[in-house]
């Protein structure tokens, strides 16, 4: 019972394979890290303390809070030029590269934005309470999308590029085939209504639960089938060069090099196996585990080394994605 309260808690707050090195970053001091985005060119992370951006693949970073009202950032999302951040009060936007930030309109003040999403320059926005809302006009008006959810804690959003799918917690998995305006629960095959992450990957889509493991659908969330792989529950997934990748809770990180068919661990070298965030840039991935260490891979990912030995980097990283 313990166990199960202490993962709630965090819910809420939140094969063969190549030899590869992994090194640990100088990385964010912000506090928890729960979003990373790249523009190809900067990669920007979410955290407790504000937006971080780094432009030598997460050497370095450098603080960007200017103009936000609240910093405990949550969640990131890119339209053309606009760069976007949810907080647990509204939604901000830059327009240079988050070195300012401005709110968004008033649609969303003083609600908790969890996680955003585009789709052909549409931006959504789950949130705590309230459900889903969508903005038209990059943020500047928003409006309120529930028709057809039932669940108003929206934890991830995610997108094939014509679909919107959200996932609750408690109330599983909706999609939206026509951009929001109704919405269809899709739980067939689930067996289990709180979703922890999402990941839309070679024409298939992921969906890892807070308790009974990753799913996977090939008909649009129509139907879903377990993993059967024994991956625990996923803080987040990320894909580079054909290969999938997840971040599990509990048992490191995993890698499949056929779409999900089959997994492989990936952890020689990690002693810390509670990821909590997997993402990447055009050539590098991420890793963040709970201690708040990040590892990044600069060819695939399968040895690692904790090369900061120092307690400098204590971001709690939550969660990434490019």
């Amino acid at each position: 019972m313990k166990n199960k309260i202490a993962l709630i808690l965090l819910f809420a707050i939140s094969i063969p394979f190549s030899r590869a090195q992994w090194i640990s970053v100088n990385g964010p001091s912000g506090g928890y890290v729960r979003n990373f985005i790249f523009d190809g060119t900067t990669i920007y992370a979410a955290t407790g303390g504000g937006v971080l951006a780094s432009n030598d693949n997460g050497t370095s970073w450098s603080f960007r809070n200017s103009g936000l009202k609240s910093c405990d950032t949550k969640s990131l999302a890119q339209i053309g030029d606009y760069l976007f951040v949810s907080t647990d009060e509204n939604v901000f936007r830059s327009v240079n590269r988050g070195l300012d930030w401005e709110s968004v309109g008033s649609d969303l003040d003083g609600k908790y934005v969890k996680t955003l999403v585009t789709c052909n320059n549409v931006l959504f926005a789950g949130t705590y309470s309230r459900g889903i809302y969508r903005s038209l006009d990059s943020g500047s008006t928003w409006t309120a999308v529930n028709n057809g959810i039932s669940g108003k804690y929206i934890y991830w959003l995610a997108t094939d590029g014509t679909n919107i799918y959200a996932g609750s917690y408690l109330n599983g998995l909706f999609r939206s085939t026509d951009m929001g305006n109704s919405w269809t629960s899709i739980n067939n095959g689930l067996t289990e209504s709180s979703i922890a992450s999402m990941c839309y990957f070679n024409q298939k889509m992921y969906a890892s639960t807070l308790y009974s493991g990753t799913f996977v659908s090939d008909d649009n969330g129509n139907n879903w089938s377990s993993l059967g792989s024994g991956i625990p529950m996923v803080k987040g997934f990320t894909c580079l060069n054909g290969n999938l990748y997840a971040g599990s809770f509990g048992n490191g990180v995993y890698k499949s090099t056929d779409s999900g068919q089959t997994w492989s661990t990936v952890n020689t070298g990690l002693t810390e196996k509670d990821i909590w965030a997997m993402g990447s840039s055009d050539s590098v991935i991420f890793a963040g585990v709970s201690s708040g260490h990040v590892y990044k891979s600069t060819n695939g990912g399968t040895n690692w080394s904790l090369c900061n030995s120092e307690n400098t980097f204590r971001a709690g990283v939550g969660s990434l994605t490019s």
